[in-house]
């Protein structure tokens, strides 16, 4: 859009009654805009299987490219300030929002971005809580819920390492295609995906443990062996990377079945969205994955997302900030381009898989995996798009000689291969 549309400063879905927006320069172009955003827009839907609405435009101050210059050049002063939640290009508000957690905070971020030459009316920097990674070392209750022991494994279940209790994302193969045989090839290994920061080291796969359903000292329990996460580089593959940072775009680790096996495409469903309750809906226990979102990093904001927590259960709410960024769960680490999402959350829920619902209320789309919160009902995630780039992907620049010896993508849907 940005490339296709003059004067485009962002495009989002208004929470109330779902029309699309789009937001416009003085001197943007509304034809180019109006042949353009409804094919967008039904690429990024709001609900699966919902017509899209007629679009709406707004004014706006400044376009996207302007927000993304001085985006750059704020994040590379104040990423490592005391006090910074996070950082956004909000494109509903259209700001640069810089979220802080005290009033000590938004005096040092304001002192930090003076010289800049950004507009003042440009910035935004609210008082907001943090959103913690939420790994948790507790006991897992009692009971057919998504906290007991469940083979095959699913999505949704809790799970546990000897950093804490976080949550079983999805099931996956590695894929690749062949275009000499026309067709795909998989990895018969079975993996299933999860945040890194419950692995016990940062920034390289040191074959964590984990368990599902009872205590990790335990191999009864045991579903797993960690065996990639992403690689965090610096500025070198990552422009926005502050300097002397390791940076990565997904909060993810890829988990070789070692011990038991998982369900393909399956998620746990429990009884009733937004109540807490992790208990399997005895009527319709699963959620299957039908496909994934491929190439948007980011869901436009409004969009209705889901999730099944190991702790908090199945949560539904609306997309909010997008590619947000923060210092990451290790010190020296940053993570890059979250979404963020309305839903409850606490501890243990990192890992947890978020998706759209199809109408049938039991096929959904893979759109992010959850990485944690503020303990109320703001969660934050890595979108679907990142994680498979970070654990397959990202195969071609670190070691592969050719493309097609890469492992390009994730199966998520379907049967094993």
């Amino acid at each position: 859009m940005v490339d296709r549309v003059r004067g485009f400063a962002g495009m989002y879905y208004d929470e109330s009654d779902g029309t699309p927006v789009v937001l416009l320069t003085f001197a943007g172009d509304h034809a180019a805009a109006s042949m353009h955003a409804p094919a967008f827009a039904k690429s990024h839907p709001r609900r699966l299987g919902k017509p899209i609405k007629p679009l709406r435009f707004a004014v706006a101050r400044y376009d996207f490219r302007q927000l993304r210059r001085w985006y750059t050049r704020a994040l590379a002063v104040v990423a490592t300030a005391p006090g910074l939640a996070y950082t956004d290009v909000d494109e509903v508000n259209n700001v640069i929002k810089i979220a802080v957690v005290d009033v000590a905070a938004v005096t040092a971020v304001n002192r930090l971005l003076a010289g800049l030459n950004i507009p003042s009316d440009a910035i935004a920097i609210p008082i907001e809580k943090p959103l913690q990674f939420q790994g948790a070392p507790s006991t897992p209750a009692a009971g057919w819920t998504t906290a007991d022991k469940i083979r095959p494994a699913t999505g949704g279940l809790l799970i546990s390492t000897s950093v804490g209790n976080c949550t079983l994302g999805f099931n996956t193969q590695k894929v690749r295609s062949a275009p000499q045989a026309g067709s795909y090839v998989y990895d018969f290994q079975h993996y299933f995906v999860t945040v890194a920061h419950c692995m016990a080291q940062p920034g390289y796969s040191s074959g964590t443990i984990v368990a599902q359903g009872g205590t990790l000292y335990d191999n009864a329990y045991w579903i797993g062996q960690e065996r990639r996460q992403p690689r965090w580089l610096g500025t070198q593959e990552y422009a926005d990377c502050p300097t002397n940072l390791k940076c990565s775009t997904a909060d993810a680790a890829l988990i070789a079945y070692s011990y038991a096996d998982g369900a393909m495409a399956a998620i746990a469903r429990p009884t009733g969205y937004n109540n807490g309750n992790t208990t399997f809906d005895p009527f319709e226990p699963y959620f299957y994955i039908a496909d994934s979102t491929q190439r948007q990093n980011s869901q436009l904001a409004g969009t209705l997302v889901s999730s099944v927590k190991g702790r908090s259960g199945w949560t539904s709410g609306y997309t909010r900030g997008t590619c947000t960024s923060q210092p990451y769960y290790w010190p020296g680490y940053y993570l890059l381009c979250s979404d963020t999402y309305a839903g409850a959350n606490t501890e243990g829920d990192s890992g947890s898989p978020v998706f759209q619902v199809g109408l049938d209320g039991i096929s959904v789309r893979m759109v992010g995996i959850h990485w944690g919160g503020d303990g109320g009902t703001v969660s934050a995630m890595s979108p679907y798009v990142n994680v498979r780039w970070e654990l397959t992907m990202a195969d071609y620049n670190a070691q592969c000689g050719s493309i097609w010896e890469c492992w390009l993508g994730l199966n998520v849907s379907g049967d094993w291969w």
